[in-house]
């Protein structure tokens, strides 16, 4: 009998730490040139789980990026730090509100000489980057039909600043539905690579569905409008040419006391494309620049007390419009 006793107590005690979950997706912004300038949507939580509190968040990714048109011409080749604040209010069960910030920082790095020397342990390609001199800070984006982008120094500048509403107009044990609507100011400067000196406009819809305790998957899908497409006709004095399409899925596995590992997978069409061609590796002769973004977000959550940590690693192994390889922390503290 008192086996039977300790073995239910057991039982149910491991349910509870499993139900301690924290739910995706893993929170980014869209960090790769050319898309950063525009709105991309970062992945916010379809779920509000309690009403009147105000969350802070503190975020650093570390850029790793080259790119070159043929052996001869880079298109892009630095290393850059961003830092990134988030305020969130939750009105109610249904409402919340959110202002992002961001802060630049370009420069020639040091993870260069650790990529290629992983690269040659695992025999893996390194895009002709050995042929180039470590360490640099170029970009040069030949737009086809836009504003082309150039920087050949270290730089830092501030980003721009992103507006968000989010209703939860569903929610059952279940499932959570919700919709999104951003609104990004142009607090960066386009020659600072940082915006594009216009407004953009985002909407999104938002799924996230609870398969069991353990593991749940969401779906977010949205549009991205660059405003500079309304407001400057000539192409060519603007950076925007595209509408964006957005789409995020993700796959949440808690593993108990309050930790979640979540998988996550980005597409993104792009806002530009450029003159030049390039043989990508099993998909042939494209435009740079051009095809959609497919970047493999893996991660971490982790909440202590009031605190959420999370960290995660991004690439993009498909069609390789993504950067070489972001790295991000963030910390999350609920002020009340």
């Amino acid at each position: 009998m008192k086996i039977k006793i300790v073995l239910i107590y057991f039982l149910y005690s491991f349910t509870q730490l499993f139900s301690l979950n924290i739910s995706g997706p893993l929170y980014g912004k869209n960090l790769y040139l050319p898309h950063l300038f525009n709105y991309s949507f970062p992945g916010y939580s379809p779920t509000i789980d309690n009403d009147d509190s105000i969350s802070l968040s503190l975020q650093y990714y570390l850029i790793n990026e080259f790119v070159n048109y043929t052996t001869e011409n880079i298109a892009l080749d630095y290393e850059s730090s961003v830092i990134e604040s988030n305020l969130s209010y939750k009105i109610n069960n249904n409402i919340l509100i959110g202002v992002d910030f961001r802060y630049f920082f370009y420069y020639g790095g040091f993870l260069d000489t650790i990529i290629e020397e992983f690269h040659y342990l695992f025999h893996l390609p390194n895009a002709n980057r050995e042929l180039y001199k470590r360490d640099s800070v170029i970009v040069d984006i030949d737009n086809r039909y836009g504003t082309d982008t150039h920087l050949y120094s270290n730089s830092h500048y501030s980003g721009d600043t992103d507006l968000t509403f989010l209703y939860n107009f569903y929610k059952s044990d279940n499932i959570n539905l919700s919709i999104l609507a951003a609104l990004k100011l142009p607090t960066g400067a386009l020659k600072k690579l940082t915006g594009t000196n216009f407004f953009d406009t985002g909407f999104q819809f938002l799924g996230e569905f609870n398969i069991s305790k353990t593991i749940s998957f969401g779906n977010q899908q949205g549009f991205v409008l660059p405003m500079d497409i309304l407001f400057v006709p000539d192409k060519s004095e603007r950076y925007s040419t595209y509408i964006m399409y957005q789409s995020l899925y993700y796959l949440t596995l808690n593993i108990g006391n309050s930790t979640s590992i979540i998988t996550q997978f980005r597409l993104n069409t792009s806002p530009i494309e450029t003159f030049h061609y390039k043989n990508l590796y099993g998909i042939g002769y494209q435009r740079l620049f051009t095809l959609p973004q497919t970047t493999l977000l893996v991660g971490i959550k982790k909440q202590i007390g009031d605190f959420v940590f999370q960290a995660y690693i991004e690439e993009d192994p498909i069609t390789f419009e993504g950067a070489d390889v972001i790295f991000n922390l963030r910390v999350t503290k609920k002020m009340r």
